[in-house]
Protein backbone atom coordinates (compact mmCIF):
# COMPACT_ATOMS: atom_id res chain seq x y z
CA UNK A 1 0.00 0.00 0.00
CA UNK A 2 1.20 3.31 -0.86
CA UNK A 3 2.34 5.52 1.78
CA UNK A 4 0.84 9.36 2.69
CA UNK A 5 3.58 11.56 1.94
CA UNK A 6 5.67 13.46 4.82
CA UNK A 7 4.52 16.95 3.59
CA UNK A 8 0.86 16.34 2.27
CA UNK A 9 -0.69 18.21 -0.92
CA UNK A 10 -2.51 21.42 0.38
CA UNK A 11 -6.78 20.68 0.16
CA UNK A 12 -8.42 20.92 -3.10
CA UNK A 13 -9.33 24.71 -3.57
CA UNK A 14 -13.10 23.29 -3.15
CA UNK A 15 -11.95 21.91 0.88
CA UNK A 16 -10.34 25.34 1.36
CA UNK A 17 -13.82 27.16 0.37
CA UNK A 18 -15.76 25.00 2.68
CA UNK A 19 -12.98 25.08 5.46
CA UNK A 20 -14.32 29.26 4.81
CA UNK A 21 -17.98 28.23 5.06
CA UNK A 22 -18.55 29.10 1.57
CA UNK A 23 -21.57 26.82 0.35
CA UNK A 24 -20.68 24.42 -2.79
CA UNK A 25 -22.80 25.60 -5.96
CA UNK A 26 -20.68 25.02 -8.93
CA UNK A 27 -19.60 21.41 -8.52
CA UNK A 28 -22.05 18.22 -9.11
CA UNK A 29 -22.89 16.09 -5.98
CA UNK A 30 -24.68 13.26 -5.69
CA UNK A 31 -25.27 11.09 -2.77
CA UNK A 32 -24.93 7.53 -3.90
CA UNK A 33 -25.86 6.22 -1.16
CA UNK A 34 -29.62 6.57 1.32
CA UNK A 35 -32.42 4.78 2.60
CA UNK A 36 -35.53 5.51 3.15
CA UNK A 37 -37.83 3.84 5.80
CA UNK A 38 -35.68 3.33 8.93
CA UNK A 39 -36.79 6.85 10.47
CA UNK A 40 -39.00 6.07 13.92
CA UNK A 41 -42.02 4.23 14.15
CA UNK A 42 -44.57 7.23 13.68
CA UNK A 43 -43.10 9.47 11.03
CA UNK A 44 -44.43 9.32 7.55
CA UNK A 45 -42.97 9.13 4.77
CA UNK A 46 -43.65 12.14 3.30
CA UNK A 47 -41.82 13.88 6.55
CA UNK A 48 -38.66 11.30 6.24
CA UNK A 49 -37.80 12.42 2.20
CA UNK A 50 -39.07 15.86 3.12
CA UNK A 51 -36.05 15.68 5.85
CA UNK A 52 -33.53 14.29 3.14
CA UNK A 53 -34.08 16.99 0.78
CA UNK A 54 -33.85 19.83 3.26
CA UNK A 55 -30.30 18.21 3.73
CA UNK A 56 -29.37 17.52 0.59
CA UNK A 57 -30.64 21.60 -0.45
CA UNK A 58 -28.74 22.79 2.94
CA UNK A 59 -25.40 20.74 1.60
CA UNK A 60 -25.60 21.53 -2.04
CA UNK A 61 -25.96 18.03 -3.24
CA UNK A 62 -27.88 17.75 -6.31
CA UNK A 63 -29.47 13.49 -6.22
CA UNK A 64 -29.73 11.07 -3.60
CA UNK A 65 -29.35 7.72 -4.82
CA UNK A 66 -31.93 5.30 -2.04
CA UNK A 67 -32.86 2.49 -1.31
CA UNK A 68 -34.63 -0.19 1.34
CA UNK A 69 -32.66 -1.75 3.95
CA UNK A 70 -34.52 -5.17 5.00
CA UNK A 71 -35.53 -8.32 3.97
CA UNK A 72 -39.17 -7.32 2.62
CA UNK A 73 -38.24 -6.26 -0.52
CA UNK A 74 -41.51 -6.00 -2.68
CA UNK A 75 -42.75 -3.22 0.46
CA UNK A 76 -39.34 -1.73 0.06
CA UNK A 77 -39.20 -1.22 -3.31
CA UNK A 78 -42.51 0.34 -3.40
CA UNK A 79 -41.71 2.66 -1.07
CA UNK A 80 -38.74 4.06 -2.71
CA UNK A 81 -40.96 4.45 -5.86
CA UNK A 82 -43.07 6.61 -3.49
CA UNK A 83 -40.15 8.69 -2.35
CA UNK A 84 -39.23 8.91 -6.57
CA UNK A 85 -42.49 10.03 -7.60
CA UNK A 86 -42.64 12.73 -4.57
CA UNK A 87 -38.87 14.49 -5.95
CA UNK A 88 -38.08 12.77 -9.59
CA UNK A 89 -36.09 15.40 -10.34
CA UNK A 90 -34.37 14.62 -6.72
CA UNK A 91 -34.45 11.28 -5.61
CA UNK A 92 -33.10 8.07 -8.02
CA UNK A 93 -34.42 4.70 -6.63
CA UNK A 94 -32.20 1.13 -6.82
CA UNK A 95 -34.57 -2.26 -6.23
CA UNK A 96 -33.59 -4.49 -4.09
CA UNK A 97 -34.74 -8.02 -3.91
CA UNK A 98 -34.14 -11.52 -1.84
CA UNK A 99 -33.42 -14.51 -3.86
CA UNK A 100 -34.11 -16.87 -0.60
CA UNK A 101 -37.33 -14.54 0.18
CA UNK A 102 -40.78 -15.37 -0.96
CA UNK A 103 -41.81 -13.93 -4.04
CA UNK A 104 -40.75 -13.91 -7.94
CA UNK A 105 -37.39 -11.62 -7.47
CA UNK A 106 -36.82 -11.50 -11.51
CA UNK A 107 -40.58 -10.05 -12.12
CA UNK A 108 -40.01 -7.92 -8.98
CA UNK A 109 -36.83 -6.41 -11.16
CA UNK A 110 -38.70 -5.89 -14.15
CA UNK A 111 -41.56 -4.11 -11.82
CA UNK A 112 -38.79 -1.57 -10.83
CA UNK A 113 -37.21 -1.16 -14.02
CA UNK A 114 -40.33 -0.54 -15.86
CA UNK A 115 -41.07 2.23 -12.71
CA UNK A 116 -38.27 3.59 -13.21
CA UNK A 117 -35.80 2.36 -10.86
CA UNK A 118 -31.92 2.44 -12.35
CA UNK A 119 -29.54 -0.09 -10.31
CA UNK A 120 -29.77 -2.98 -7.87
CA UNK A 121 -28.85 -3.30 -3.94
CA UNK A 122 -27.71 -6.38 -2.21
CA UNK A 123 -27.17 -6.89 0.96
CA UNK A 124 -25.69 -10.49 2.52
CA UNK A 125 -27.46 -9.76 5.80
CA UNK A 126 -30.81 -10.95 4.61
CA UNK A 127 -29.90 -13.36 2.00
CA UNK A 128 -29.20 -16.94 2.61
CA UNK A 129 -28.27 -17.41 -1.06
CA UNK A 130 -24.48 -17.06 -2.02
CA UNK A 131 -24.26 -14.20 -5.12
CA UNK A 132 -21.87 -15.76 -7.24
CA UNK A 133 -24.38 -18.89 -7.05
CA UNK A 134 -26.43 -20.35 -9.53
CA UNK A 135 -29.63 -18.30 -8.50
CA UNK A 136 -28.63 -15.66 -8.91
CA UNK A 137 -27.16 -16.01 -12.63
CA UNK A 138 -30.34 -14.31 -14.09
CA UNK A 139 -30.14 -11.31 -12.01
CA UNK A 140 -26.61 -10.53 -13.37
CA UNK A 141 -28.13 -10.80 -16.86
CA UNK A 142 -30.57 -8.82 -15.99
CA UNK A 143 -27.55 -6.04 -14.91
CA UNK A 144 -26.23 -7.02 -17.91
CA UNK A 145 -28.85 -6.45 -20.63
CA UNK A 146 -30.31 -3.12 -18.37
CA UNK A 147 -26.61 -1.61 -17.79
CA UNK A 148 -28.10 -1.54 -13.61
CA UNK A 149 -25.08 -0.57 -11.60
CA UNK A 150 -25.04 -2.98 -8.47
CA UNK A 151 -24.18 -1.82 -5.11
CA UNK A 152 -23.43 -4.65 -2.56
CA UNK A 153 -22.86 -5.26 1.24
CA UNK A 154 -20.84 -8.36 1.29
CA UNK A 155 -19.35 -8.37 -2.20
CA UNK A 156 -17.90 -12.15 -3.57
CA UNK A 157 -14.53 -10.67 -5.27
CA UNK A 158 -15.97 -13.18 -8.45
CA UNK A 159 -18.40 -11.27 -9.16
CA UNK A 160 -16.63 -7.86 -10.49
CA UNK A 161 -14.24 -10.61 -12.98
CA UNK A 162 -16.89 -12.78 -13.88
CA UNK A 163 -19.67 -9.79 -14.69
CA UNK A 164 -16.84 -7.86 -16.76
CA UNK A 165 -19.59 -5.60 -17.87
CA UNK A 166 -21.82 -4.93 -14.82
CA UNK A 167 -20.48 -2.06 -12.46
CA UNK A 168 -20.19 -3.22 -8.98
CA UNK A 169 -19.73 -0.98 -5.79
CA UNK A 170 -18.67 -2.27 -2.47
CA UNK A 171 -21.03 -0.71 0.54
CA UNK A 172 -18.67 1.29 2.21
CA UNK A 173 -15.77 0.04 0.83
CA UNK A 174 -14.00 3.04 1.60
CA UNK A 175 -12.70 0.93 4.48
CA UNK A 176 -11.01 -1.52 2.86
CA UNK A 177 -8.12 1.02 2.11
CA UNK A 178 -5.99 -0.96 4.71
CA UNK A 179 -6.57 -4.13 3.25
CA UNK A 180 -3.92 -4.84 0.47
CA UNK A 181 -6.03 -7.75 -1.33
CA UNK A 182 -9.27 -4.55 -1.48
CA UNK A 183 -6.72 -2.53 -3.05
CA UNK A 184 -5.21 -5.08 -5.51
CA UNK A 185 -8.99 -5.83 -6.38
CA UNK A 186 -9.58 -1.90 -6.73
CA UNK A 187 -6.80 -1.58 -9.37
CA UNK A 188 -7.05 -4.83 -11.01
CA UNK A 189 -10.89 -4.80 -11.84
CA UNK A 190 -12.02 -1.58 -14.41
CA UNK A 191 -16.09 -2.23 -13.37
CA UNK A 192 -14.94 -2.89 -9.49
CA UNK A 193 -15.31 0.67 -7.57
CA UNK A 194 -15.87 1.95 -3.85
CA UNK A 195 -18.38 3.67 -1.75
CA UNK A 196 -17.08 6.11 -0.04
CA UNK A 197 -19.91 6.06 2.98
CA UNK A 198 -18.25 4.52 6.32
CA UNK A 199 -19.34 5.26 10.01
CA UNK A 200 -15.58 5.77 10.08
CA UNK A 201 -13.75 6.87 7.72
CA UNK A 202 -9.68 6.49 8.92
CA UNK A 203 -7.44 9.24 8.09
CA UNK A 204 -6.14 9.37 4.89
CA UNK A 205 -8.10 6.28 3.42
CA UNK A 206 -9.35 8.49 0.58
CA UNK A 207 -5.93 9.74 0.12
CA UNK A 208 -4.40 6.14 -0.07
CA UNK A 209 -7.50 4.70 -2.70
CA UNK A 210 -6.76 7.86 -5.24
CA UNK A 211 -2.93 7.07 -5.02
CA UNK A 212 -3.56 3.34 -5.62
CA UNK A 213 -6.74 2.95 -8.12
CA UNK A 214 -7.40 6.45 -8.66
CA UNK A 215 -10.07 8.76 -8.08
CA UNK A 216 -12.50 7.40 -11.04
CA UNK A 217 -12.38 4.19 -8.57
CA UNK A 218 -14.77 5.68 -5.71
CA UNK A 219 -18.16 7.19 -5.62
CA UNK A 220 -19.17 9.61 -2.94
CA UNK A 221 -22.33 8.29 -0.23
CA UNK A 222 -23.49 9.18 3.15
CA UNK A 223 -25.67 6.34 4.75
CA UNK A 224 -28.03 8.58 5.31
CA UNK A 225 -30.11 8.68 7.69
CA UNK A 226 -28.11 6.48 9.85
CA UNK A 227 -24.84 9.01 9.00
CA UNK A 228 -24.68 12.60 8.78
CA UNK A 229 -24.70 13.63 5.23
CA UNK A 230 -22.48 16.67 5.96
CA UNK A 231 -19.67 14.74 7.74
CA UNK A 232 -19.52 12.02 5.17
CA UNK A 233 -19.42 15.33 2.31
CA UNK A 234 -16.82 16.50 4.67
CA UNK A 235 -14.38 13.47 4.53
CA UNK A 236 -13.95 13.83 0.88
CA UNK A 237 -13.43 17.89 1.05
CA UNK A 238 -11.07 17.23 3.97
CA UNK A 239 -9.01 14.70 1.92
CA UNK A 240 -5.51 16.56 0.13
CA UNK A 241 -6.44 15.34 -3.09
CA UNK A 242 -6.81 17.62 -6.45
CA UNK A 243 -9.77 19.53 -7.52
CA UNK A 244 -10.42 17.03 -10.76
CA UNK A 245 -10.49 13.86 -8.37
CA UNK A 246 -12.96 15.93 -5.80
CA UNK A 247 -14.99 16.78 -9.00
CA UNK A 248 -14.74 12.71 -9.97
CA UNK A 249 -15.30 11.33 -6.41
CA UNK A 250 -18.45 13.95 -5.35
CA UNK A 251 -20.48 13.01 -8.41
CA UNK A 252 -18.54 12.81 -11.76
CA UNK A 253 -17.85 8.74 -11.53
CA UNK A 254 -21.96 7.66 -10.78
CA UNK A 255 -22.63 10.51 -13.10
CA UNK A 256 -20.78 8.75 -15.96
CA UNK A 257 -21.92 5.09 -14.94
CA UNK A 258 -25.60 6.14 -14.90
CA UNK A 259 -25.04 8.53 -18.13
CA UNK A 260 -26.67 11.00 -16.49
CA UNK A 261 -25.93 14.58 -17.94
CA UNK A 262 -25.50 17.99 -15.79
CA UNK A 263 -28.47 20.02 -17.17
CA UNK A 264 -30.16 22.99 -15.78
CA UNK A 265 -32.85 21.66 -13.80
CA UNK A 266 -29.92 19.98 -11.27
CA UNK A 267 -30.67 22.05 -8.21
CA UNK A 268 -27.81 24.38 -7.02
Amino acid sequence: MPALEATPRPLSSYGQRALRGERLTDILVIDHHGHFGMEPDGMTLEAEVADVIRELDFNGVSRAVAFYFGPDYQDGNDLILRAMEMHPDRVLGYATVVMSSPGDAMHELERCRRAGMVGLKLHSFYERERFAGDRYKPVWAFCEEHRWPVIIHGMDETLPRNYPKTVFITAHGIQGAATPSSIRMLQECPNYYWCTSATMCAMGAIERAVEAAGAHKLIFGSDFPGNNLATRLGSILAARISDDAVRAILGGNIARILSLTPRKEFPR
